[in-house]
């Protein structure tokens, strides 16, 4: 198994990590809207 680590989001706060990195964002279940980014850097 791998170790799993969580990340709290707080407003204003970008998590940055590659994209090879495996990864999931559970359900949001509140009434706030969650905006999600996705894009390559070179």
């Amino acid at each position: 198994t791998r170790p799993e680590i969580t990340f709290k989001a707080d407003e204003g706060t970008m998590l940055i990590f590659p994209a090879w990195l495996p990864h999931k964002v559970p359900r949001n279940s509140s009434d706030r809207r969650r905006i999600s980014i996705s894009f390559n850097a070179i």
